[in-house]
């Protein structure tokens, strides 16, 4: 049709309009998955194995665009084969950003089930879906490729039939029919051996056994040329071609012998070529980790060490001193999304200038495992958060709390015992047989007792466990075993989401098979707390000469130190937080005279004033060694500090924390009280890792 232009200088000219009608399909690329556990993006190995299956990724045709779930259902069960199995039952998924093994977002299926708008609207034209069925794993066996007239045909070289070339191998391996076209020596010597010449073969029975050889009509035999030897009908064979075929065909029991034989060797040979394929996966053989060797903690901790990448990069986390727990997990699960969590972990704190050689990464576990006990799992057991499990909180959790075990960070007793039992051996809780006394923690118990107690007054309570009966004291057993259901329902989800971050590095298997000796890992009061002995213990003083005077002086230091140590124990200490900025003399001023007028010393909530924040300070960690390896402290004494600087009136302690020393400037440190006020402002104002 013509439509006008605008009217102006020149000549006007029309345009032609070219009405296109618009499409009633929609098209798609979608990926079928075979695991019905998958949760990350299949490599380009796995892409391969699926696509040869029949599954893996495929451009898909929706005749119509406004389909239902019914037509949904049906196209990709027409694309997908084994699809049908599932009868419905699938979901679908998307990949999120960033890294080549992408962790895959499930898309929430609507009431009516998805529908073709529903997708359209949700996901871009460029989006691939992910399907993941639900019943049952899909085969990864190769479905069998139907011959066709188009099917190209070759000659099999035993029988001569015409057979398509992609049955031939399956062909000659079931063939049998001898080569009786030949004229070569050998099988005349063959037929002068089997055959008396008086008695040849039945001709019939050939003809026979040829027919029972011989595939199809479909398929067209070539026989031009064959030699039919000359036979009689009732002449058998003699006893020397009996002995002769015997020779060449054997009986029926040797040929079980000899299955039996070839079936063991394809066996070993089957498990040679899996054992190599493992370590191949897992990389160098000696970083596989020996869990038939593991008989304690320690055993624990060098399997899971030996697992950490350590010459491939790190995960870098840079994030600021007293960062909340909820965006320490997200900082966590943004970079384990670039590179994989089983790499060695390096933190950097804003605006500090310490470099991370070990002890800034095992403060940063101490703190963030102290944090998730506190926020996820109070009083032993998970909190019941959909919003964590969704979100991968809880996995992001378990992969720290797995890193922390690998790389030097303290253990995570945090779990009550029936807890602990619940994520190690009863991950399938037969709710028939349940006991409070042993499934429940002792709040929950006490909930319960509470609950029983007086039922009216916890009708809240009650039904927010999903219990939809009559609330009075008649009813008093079924409401007790609904709310016990619905406790172990709750802990049970998040335990599970929890677990699969224990996966990293293979923890979540060796908590399978060693659940004893993992126990004092997780379980609440399982493991000794640092104290002033355990600390001092640790303690390497490079003393001077034997009998010198700085050898008496360095001597008083060590002693002013551990009674120091001893009043962080039986005393309450308080301190200062750090400010922005500090001048030393006016603190000390204050520690030794006092505040002014109206004034209160402000309590320090942070530094930890115990013992175990005394060897975090020193060390980057706040637990006792586990793995029993050679860990101490050195101790220095610094006696030249007056001869370098004259005009200065207080020195501090110098503490390397990678390198586990610390340097005591003994001049100022001579009489207890100037240690205890020389070291608290020390431990005080020295937390953040910077060059003052």
């Amino acid at each position: 049709m013509q439509i006008p232009s605008k009217k102006g200088k020149g000549k006007s000219k029309g345009k032609t309009v070219i009405m296109i009608q618009p499409k009633e399909t929609w098209t798609h690329d979608f990926c079928l998955l075979s695991n019905t556990e998958q949760d990350k993006t299949p490599s380009q190995e796995s892409l391969l194995s699926l696509k040869e299956s029949g599954l893996g990724r495929k451009r898909v045709v929706f005749p119509n665009k406004n389909g239902n779930f019914e037509h949904f259902k049906d196209v990709l069960e027409s694309e997908y084969e084994k699809l049908k199995s599932q009868d419905g039952a699938f979901e679908l998924m998307r990949a999120e950003s960033g890294g080549t093994s992408r962790p895959l977002k499930l898309i929430l299926m609507p009431s009516n089930g998805y529908t073709i708008p529903y997708i359209r609207d949700l996901v871009g034209s460029s989006t691939l879906l992910y399907i993941r069925p639900m019943k049952s794993c899909l085969s990864l066996d190769k479905p069998p490729q139907p011959v066709t007239t188009q099917s190209p045909l070759t000659k099999c070289p035993k029988c001569s039939l015409s057979i398509p070339i992609m049955q031939l191998r399956k062909h000659c391996f079931v063939c049998s029919k001898i080569d009786i076209d030949s004229d070569s020596s050998d099988e005349k010597e063959f037929e002068r051996s089997v055959f008396d010449k008086d008695h040849p073969v039945d001709c019939e029975a050939v003809q026979q056994n040829r027919d029972e050889i011989e595939p199809s009509a479909s398929n067209t035999a070539v026989y031009s040329g064959v030699k039919e030897p000359r036979c009689s009908k009732a002449s058998p064979f003699n006893d020397a071609g009996i002995a002769s075929l015997s020779a060449h065909f054997p009986s029926d029991s040797e040929k079980i012998e000899i299955n039996s034989i070839q079936i063991k060797s394809d066996e070993q040979f089957a498990w040679s070529l899996q054992e190599e394929l493992n370590r191949e996966m897992s990389g160098d053989e000696s970083n596989h980790a020996n869990y038939s060797t593991i008989n304690d903690e320690a055993g624990v901790l060098n399997a899971l060490e030996e697992k950490v990448i350590k010459d491939k990069g790190s995960l870098f986390l840079v994030i600021r001193r007293g960062t909340p727990l909820e965006r320490v997990l997200h900082l966590w699960r943004r970079e384990t999304h670039k590179i994989s969590p089983d790499h060695e972990v390096r933190i950097k704190f804003v605006g500090e200038d310490g470099i991370d050689s070990g002890a800034l990464s095992k403060e940063f576990l101490a703190t963030t495992v102290e944090a998730i006990a506190e926020k996820f799992f109070p009083n032993g057991s998970p909190i019941h958060s959909t919003n964590d499990v969704q979100n991968g909180n809880f996995r992001a959790c378990g992969e720290i709390v797995a890193t922390s075990l690998a790389q030097g960070g303290p253990p995570p007793c945090f779990l009550a015992e029936s807890v602990y039992d619940s994520l190690v051996l009863e991950s399938d809780i037969d709710f028939s047989s349940i006991c409070p006394e042993r499934h429940l923690t002792s709040a929950e118990q006490e909930l319960l007792q509470q609950i029983q107690s007086d039922v009216l007054q916890h009708q809240d309570t009650i039904f927010e466990h999903g219990y939809t009966g009559v609330v009075d004291e008649a009813h008093l057993d079924s409401i007790t075993a609904s709310i016990v259901v619905s406790m172990l329902s709750r802990r049970m989800l998040c335990l599970n989401e929890f677990k699969k971050g224990l996966e990293l590095y293979g923890l979540a298997g060796i908590l399978s098979k060693y659940p004893e000796v993992t126990r004092s890992l997780f379980v609440i009061g399982q493991q000794k707390k640092v104290d002033a002995n355990y600390l001092f213990s640790l303690m390497v003083p490079e003393y001077s000469v034997e009998g010198s005077s700085h050898r008496h002086t360095e001597e008083q230091v060590m002693d002013h130190f551990q009674d120091f140590l001893l009043t962080l124990e039986d005393e309450r200490i308080t301190g200062y937080a750090e400010p922005i900025a500090w001048k030393a003399e006016d603190d000390l001023n204050v520690l030794q005279q006092g505040p002014p007028d109206g004034e209160e010393i402000e309590e320090l909530i942070s530094p930890d004033l115990t013992p175990a924040g005394v060897l975090g300070w020193l060390t980057g960690q706040k637990h006792r060694e586990i793995n029993k390896s050679n860990f101490s402290i050195t101790v220095m004494f610094d006696h030249d500090c007056l001869k370098r600087n004259p005009e200065h009136s207080v020195c501090f302690p110098s503490v390397g924390a990678c390198g586990h020393t610390i340097t005591f400037p003994v001049c100022h440190m001579q009489s207890f009280e100037k240690f205890k006020d020389i070291f608290l402002l020390a431990f005080c104002k020295g937390q953040t890792f910077v060059m003052r």
